[in-house]
């Protein structure tokens, strides 16, 4: 009996071959990443920013230059799908080794304004040291709030976000894995856009290892990380041509922070402009609840009489007068 021929080999494995083969090119890349990843660990259990201005100041040069050179040594020849888990897996772990570090006092606004709206309570009428709101106050959040004598100043769509946090997870971790998540949500965002104008998938380490980044967004929480989410959303839409998907993210971008609006005019043309009323009804909207409640008012005090390490601070202060560093 003549025994049935084997099955012929893949042509796509060789299995004497490995899938993603270890030349000292690639070992480099891959311990690039773990040099990364340490450096993100220490930025994250060393402290806030200035406990040891050398020890930070060193961390985030490297930081800097692992991102960078996790550009150049990105290895050649790899499918797209490697490419992006490779980038987002890397991404995460970076930004997950931040969590440890020290949350800016922001986060404790977002929490308090949060609790104080889930109580029925407006933040726009009410400043976290009004006594009408003593009986909210705890040990945790409270005595870390920044400005305590002013209202809430972000927009209304942020307000209600930290409304139903509050309500789920009264914790600065909570704020900071929303925040985390949302980063995440613009590198996997700018990952398409790199794909869809035909660039080199490896430009997303400049995000996605941006000591900038790491430390503001998943660090320290800030919204800003909302913000950039639906900015890149709107490029990601203008690109697609989904002109009313593109004014929904781009209104929804203010109401995270409201200088998003300064990206309006770029969207607008001939071909989209029938469709700029999803973006009214997007930045409106979300006033509703506090339509009546003085919701600019501490926007407009902090914008006029406060500043805080602005690039132009020093020049602005001279032109203009001696304002109150906040």
């Amino acid at each position: 009996m003549t025994p049935s021929p084997a099955p012929p080999a893949s042509r796509d494995i060789d299995p004497q071959t490995p899938l993603i083969p270890f030349t000292p090119g690639r070992v480099m890349f891959f311990l690039l990443i773990l040099l990364g990843l340490g450096v993100s660990l220490v930025m994250g259990l060393f402290g806030p920013i200035g406990a040891d201005s050398y020890v930070y100041m060193g961390c985030w040069a490297a930081a800097w230059a692992v991102a960078i050179l996790l550009v150049l040594f990105f290895p050649k020849n790899l499918d797209m799908r490697t490419t992006v888990w490779i980038i987002l897996i890397a991404g995460l772990l970076f930004r997950v080794a931040m969590l440890p570090a020290p949350e800016s006092d922001d986060v404790y606004r977002y929490l308090w304004e949060g609790e104080v709206s889930a109580q029925g309570y407006s933040p726009y009428e009410l400043a976290p040291d009004d006594p009408a709101l003593e009986h909210l106050r705890d040990e945790t959040i409270w005595p870390g709030i920044n400005h305590p004598d002013q209202t809430a100043c972000y927009p209304p769509l942020m307000t209600l976000l930290f409304t139903v946090v509050s309500l789920v997870w009264y914790s600065p971790m909570a704020i900071k894995i929303i925040m985390l998540l949302a980063d995440m949500g613009t590198l996997g965002l700018l990952l398409w856009i790199l794909a869809r104008k035909r660039q080199p998938l490896r430009y997303a380490w400049l995000y996605a290892a941006c000591p900038l980044l790491l430390t503001a967004m998943a660090g320290q929480g800030h919204l800003d990380a909302l913000q950039n989410l639906l900015l890149t959303a709107t490029l990601a839409a203008w690109l697609a041509q989904r002109p009313k998907l593109m004014f929904l993210m781009l209104g929804l971008a203010v109401q995270a922070k409201y200088v998003a609006i300064l990206a309006l005019p770029f969207v607008i043309d001939r071909r989209t402009i029938a469709h700029s009323w999803v973006f009214g009804l997007a930045v409106i909207l979300p006033f509703g609840p506090f339509y009546q409640d003085g919701v600019f008012r501490s926007l407009f005090h902090f914008g006029s009489a406060m500043a805080f390490n602005g690039s132009l601070h020093w020049l602005l202060r001279g032109i203009t007068g001696s304002i109150q560093v906040g």
